[in-house]
């Protein structure tokens, strides 16, 4: 009769049961690790609006046709989208379309009528709280935005009862997906997600630019001066009378020179502070002098590739002052385009302060000092030029030297309601 070698047997097992026992640890542990973890995180990220990640899903419409963005920026507040690479002065495919966003979150829809007028796209401000698939009607048939290369750009509005909104323009492929490599999204579609969320400290809404005191290779260009009154003390003055007024409303405003001369282009210039700063606005103040006294009233130039609806808003507002009037010089009522130069903006300041959608840094070799931080720079102020008067009119002088708290104050009073601020 035959017997099994028990002892053999017995190894044989006590091999077997600690190996099992290891494998099975290992499994757990990799699972706990990596496919749970993954997991869980992948879930977090595209779950939105409280709703549960199947719900989520549920709300992206893909089984529309696709049209590609090729390019973007900010000008101001208002998102610039482009079916082509973006060059000023020529149009686009997108000019004339309407663009949909649809807050997945609410069902909302936001229509837009896109503009070739750089700060008459798609306004940011007034978008509320949620998360929007973009799309366009082309030929009456709604197709999703999408952007073939990574995109996650962070904007800020401007300050308004205490708080911003952080809005995110991303295309993450892999948003939806439950597992890696699900590939739920077969495109790089478009999305604006719009949340609720105080702006880091060094983003400010606005820089107030007071001319003269500007640092040339020739030395410090102090303007002209009358009664012992210079007009970069004028502009001074305004402009801190303008900043306290709008700082009361809430606003964060800077201001890019004091009593010391500082440079406008260049390192450690006004422009690069606007540019450190996000400022989504710029306000250049000045005023005018001319040798014939008879010259008086005020001016305010925009970018001939914006509308005139914030510089017209603000001459609005001194014109009702009646402490100055439009300017006796132009027959623009007091608001005029920069005009064109080879198909940019003629003013200075106001074509570097506009990144990309003005093509900055570009515009000559002085320009080109700029182009470390400006040049395709996809964040812009909208930025207009205000000329407060003549400062040889006596009259001017009078209103500019006397009642500098009152027409700080209609000048703020026409920037906030462009802003739709109380």
């Amino acid at each position: 009769m035959y017997y099994p070698d028990r002892k053999r047997h017995n190894k044989k097992w006590k091999i077997i049961i600690p190996l099992f026992t290891l494998l099975s640890i290992i499994s757990i542990f990799i699972y706990f690790n990596y496919f749970k973890n993954n997991e869980v995180e992948i879930e977090n990220s595209y779950a939105i609006c409280d709703y549960t990640n199947q719900e989520t899903r549920e709300l992206f419409t893909s089984e529309n046709a696709n049209y590609l963005i090729e390019d973007y920026f900010f000008y101001g507040q208002t998102l610039n989208l482009f079916n082509s690479k973006y060059v000023m002065n020529e149009d686009d495919d997108l000019y004339g379309k309407t663009v949909n966003l649809k807050n997945l979150c609410d069902g909302q829809n936001y229509v837009f009528i896109i503009d070739s007028k750089v700060d008459l796209k798609i306004p940011l401000e007034n978008l509320d709280i949620g998360f929007y698939q973009l799309s366009v009607n082309e030929g009456n048939e709604f197709k999703n935005l999408i952007y073939n290369q990574n995109i996650n750009e962070v904007f800020y509005t401007i300050t308004k009862d205490n708080s911003n909104h952080k809005i995110t323009l991303s295309n993450n492929k892999n948003r939806f997906d439950d597992f890696p490599n699900e590939n739920f999204l077969k495109e790089n579609y478009l999305f604006l997600e719009v949340t609720d969320e105080s702006a880091p400290d060094d983003y400010l809404d606005l820089v107030i630019d007071p001319e003269f005191l500007e640092l040339t290779m020739n030395g410090v260009d102090y303007g002209s001066s009358v009664n012992n009154t210079t007009q970069a003390e004028v502009n001074l003055k305004v402009s801190k009378e303008l900043k306290e007024i709008l700082e009361e409303k809430g606003l964060r405003v800077g201001l890019t020179r004091d009593s010391e001369p500082t440079p406008s282009y260049g390192n450690n210039s006004r422009l690069e502070y606007s540019y450190d700063n996000h400022a989504k606005y710029y306000l250049l103040l000045s005023n005018k002098f001319a040798n014939d006294s008879k010259y008086h009233g005020y001016q305010i130039y925009y970018s001939a590739h914006a509308s005139s609806q914030l510089a017209t808003t603000i001459s609005k507002e001194l014109e009702d002052s009646q402490l100055l009037t439009p300017s006796n010089a132009f027959s623009s009522n007091g608001v005029k385009s920069s005009g064109l130069v080879d198909g940019f903006d003629g003013l200075k300041m106001i074509r570097e302060s506009g990144g990309k959608a003005l093509a900055a840094g570009t515009f000559s070799e002085q320009s080109a000092e700029n182009s470390y931080f400006n040049e395709n720079n996809p964040y812009g102020a909208q930025a207009i030029r205000i000329d407060l008067g003549y400062l040889s009119n006596e009259e001017d002088f009078d209103a500019l030297t006397k009642n500098t708290s009152d027409i700080a104050r209609y000048i703020a009073n026409g920037f906030l309601k462009y802003l739709e601020i109380d």
